[in-house]
């Protein structure tokens, strides 16, 4: 099979957090040579969902990538024309697999970016083509050995931050009362920029923003999404998040928190990063990436495995022997 181009939410959903997917697509698009093609509003309002077989004429015929959020859809993507990638997963119960199922029975292949929930989809002998593709950092954030940022903070605390790692700053604070970092949270109508002594230094409008705050700190903190907050957020899968990805091209060192499976240990996590398991551990990682640089010719290494234009290639490879 040979894509004809991607199938692109990105003219219907315009909310901040589809914008790391559309950076994808554009990678994936340019360097594939397939164009966008664009949803349209019509097959996503409340009316045209409840007619499933005319959703397949909103759709494409020709064969097309479609990134996914989620395993729940309404019909018109359940074509073996659409190559569907999913970015989060979190089932588990024999009814939430039977939906998944039956979603994606005429897909002929499904892409799963999560390492560990491929396995677990393999273990329970999904009767699914499926094929591991992990998620990646767009090329636009490629490092060298000789990528320098300014560092202006100790820590950059942005999106939902682990409560552990969280209490363990906020005592760190307590004994360190010169540390200096930023967090982001509502302020009006707006998420804004704040250090942790009050100041407001700027609103959050786009994710370039996001970028140049974060390559202003030493440090980031990074767990899986489930660790140490119960199986309720993510059915007790703890994948890694792209975010570990931009810390990394972003120069940061990274404390971090998760278990020991298969995502972890595909992104390796373990070398990458500093694993905690107590505050006194959390003490001396903060400590030294206060006080010394990254190693960013070991970044660039890593990250050049990761990005989303050797994702292409592996795309590439998955669906050329499809019919």
């Amino acid at each position: 099979m040979k894509l004809n181009g991607i199938f692109s939410p990105r003219k219907v959903l315009l909310e901040p957090n589809n914008e790391l997917v559309y950076e994808w697509e554009d990678v994936i698009s340019r360097e594939m040579d397939i164009p966008l093609l664009y949803d349209r509003k019509i097959r996503n309002n409340r009316w045209t969902k409840h007619i499933p077989f005319g959703l397949n004429f909103l759709t494409p015929d020709c064969p097309v990538l479609s990134i996914e959020m989620v395993t729940y859809r309404h019909n018109g993507l359940n074509k073996k024309n659409v190559i569907p990638w999913i970015v989060d997963f979190y089932l588990r119960t024999p009814e939430q697999l039977a939906r998944f199922y039956k979603t994606f029975s005429h897909n002929p292949v499904i892409l799963i970016s999560s390492r560990e929930a491929y396995e677990y989809l393999l273990e329970r002998r999904c009767p699914l083509n499926i094929a591991h593709l992990a998620l990646s950092l767009p090329d636009k954030y490629a490092v060298t050995e000789d990528t320098s940022y300014r560092k202006e903070f100790d820590a950059v605390l942005f999106g939902r931050q682990n409560p552990v790692l969280r209490e363990w700053l906020s005592r760190y604070e307590e004994s360190h009362p010169d540390v200096r970092y930023i967090s982001s949270r509502k302020d009006g109508d707006s998420r804004c920029y704040f250090t942790n002594s009050g100041e407001r230094i700027g609103q959050l409008r786009e994710r370039d923003e996001y970028i140049e705050y974060t390559r202003k700190a030493r440090c980031a903190f990074f767990s899986t999404q489930g660790m140490d907050v119960g199986p309720q957020r993510s059915n007790g899968f703890n994948q890694v998040t792209p975010r570990f990805l931009e810390y990394l091209s972003c120069g940061c060192h990274i404390i971090s928190r998760y278990p020991d499976n298969a995502d972890t240990a595909y992104f390796d996590l373990a070398g990458m990063s500093t694993r905690v398991n107590s505050y006194h551990e959390f003490e001396a990682a903060f400590d030294r990436a206060r006080t010394t640089t990254c190693d960013m010719g070991k970044y660039a290494s890593y990250l050049e495995k990761h990005y989303t234009s050797v994702r292409a290639e592996a795309l590439s490879s998955i669906i050329s022997p499809l019919g």
